[in-house]
């Protein structure tokens, strides 16, 4: 005997209650005195209803959009293949997830994929991973059957929560009901067993793929790359047909976390040479940070006039690479005439020349940036007051750090823990145990961090027996 699904879920009673209080007197069955007579019925087709929802979920219109729901229920078109795709829409684009889920759940074995599929993909968008794997299982319990649009953003999701199991299962499903030859749904498996470290069957379903595009060399580059595997990696790389700069870039940025800037910058050189696919900004920022790790100057200037050549020297991640680069280098004097002239000096480029200035230990000369920093349109945040409190905890400076102090109460940044720990750490390094323990009292969550830095300050004035117990 084949085995019943499960039930629908039904809406919950708060939603139902908001849909009947959205009815109209007429929509009740409790037609107004003055006008008795129905509505035209051509307002009831569903195309209409599906017109109606279109134009609420283009507006975010939300009590005209229960008010049409109420109707479609009312009617018993919530579970009309026209209606319903634009329920689940509206509802998503709202943010509502649970009714979308609700609203597709109660059509129960009448609703086919695509309402499914938005479900899942707004789950997916949102980054909620474990709930995409849980619409996909209530998809299949409910009997309905999924396609091959279901599967990319579900293999996605094993991706990202690193399930190698759950997606082994599903590629067993894709190879029984023949969703095989799509190029989507193979990019989705090599992607999802790549990410899940499983390289050997990434590359058994890539080398197993009719034909492959630009996302399926990406994906198995990157699966090596991200598992250190340079040689096959490389090897990949020059195997690929026509190979864009994503798939350069995609090596490069693993080679640079893994700390092989030689590797890098050989890789960078390729790029410009005349058989490479050329420099984009993401490759000069990789080159830079590769440089300012070894403080090789020659370079850094050298992908400066690259940049300057392809007009990416205005672009604020290059401008930011570019500053903190030549303060690696030692080069201050470069990289605050570089800041001087940023067309738009943004929160970024401000706190990259800071940081510039703390790395060269330059305290007088960042303290009259930061205060030339919240004259400006742009005020410091927790980074820039990070920055300076550090700075002024390393060298003492105990009226820099109190003007810290003032900052972090003026601009209402005390619930930082962050600040509160460098707080107590600058205080106690200024060996001034009253204020640092005043500020630890205040803190809303004290951390190790926290009573490390009053404990060593407690030790260095020789007072660690008595008061830091």
């Amino acid at each position: 005997m084949r085995p019943q699904p499960p039930p629908p879920a039904a809406l919950s009673k708060h939603h139902l209650l908001r849909i009947r209080h959205c009815l109209p007197p007429v929509w009740l069955n409790a037609a107004p005195a003055q006008d008795p007579s129905p509505p035209p019925t051509s307002f009831f087709f569903p195309a209409s209803l599906s017109s109606l929802l279109f134009s609420c979920t283009a507006e975010r219109a939300r009590f005209p959009g229960e008010q049409v729901h109420a109707r479609a229920v009312a009617l018993s078109l919530g579970a009309h293949p026209s209606v319903l795709p634009r329920l689940a829409s509206f509802y998503i684009a709202l943010g509502d997830l649970p009714a979308a889920r609700a609203a597709v759940e109660h059509a129960a074995g009448k609703a086919r994929a695509f309402p499914w599929n938005l479900l899942i993909w707004g789950y997916a968008d949102r980054g909620l991973w474990g709930d995409v794997v849980l619409a996909y299982a209530r998809m299949l319990a409910l009997g309905v059957a999924a396609d091959r649009f279901t599967y990319p953003s579900v293999l996605r999701a094993c991706g990202e929560l690193r399930d190698a199991t759950v997606g082994r299962g599903i590629e067993q499903l894709i190879q029984r009901w023949g969703y095989g030859l799509d190029m989507y749904v193979w990019n989705a498996l090599v992607g999802m067993y790549a990410k899940c470290g499983q390289l050997e069957d990434a590359r058994r379903v890539f080398d197993g793929m009719p034909a492959r595009d630009v996302v399926s060399w990406n994906a198995m580059v990157s699966g090596y790359a991200s598992t250190g595997m340079w040689g096959e990696a490389f090897g990949l790389l020059q195997r690929v047909p026509g190979a864009n700069i994503v798939t350069w870039n995609i090596v490069a940025a693993g080679n640079l976390k893994a700390g092989n800037d030689g590797e890098v910058m050989r890789l960078v050189s390729q790029m410009r040479s005349s058989h490479g696919p050329g420099l984009d900004f993401v490759a000069v920022v990789i080159g830079l940070k590769a440089c300012g790790r070894n403080g090789c100057l020659r370079i850094v200037r050298e992908l400066h006039g690259v940049a300057v050549r392809l007009c990416l020297d205005r672009l604020e991640r290059v401008e930011c690479s570019l500053i903190t680069m030549y303060s690696r280098c030692q080069m201050m004097r470069f990289a605050y005439r570089l800041f001087r002239t940023c067309s738009v000096r943004s929160m970024a480029t401000w706190n990259s020349l800071l940081a510039g200035f703390a790395f060269m230990d330059q305290v007088e000369e960042a303290m009259l940036l930061f205060r030339e920093m919240t004259g400006s349109d742009v005020f410091p945040n927790d980074v820039t007051v990070l920055t300076m409190l550090s700075l002024s905890a390393r060298f003492g400076h105990l009226c820099h750090g109190r003007e810290m102090h003032c900052y972090i109460i003026k601009r209402g940044l005390s619930g930082s823990n962050l600040l509160q720990n460098s707080l107590v750490d600058m205080y106690s390094k200024s060996r001034q145990m009253a204020a640092a323990r005043r500020v630890f009292d205040q803190m809303q969550c004290q951390d190790r961090h926290a009573y490390t830095s009053l404990i060593l300050g407690y030790g260095m004035q020789r007072e660690g027996v008595t008061e830091a117990l």
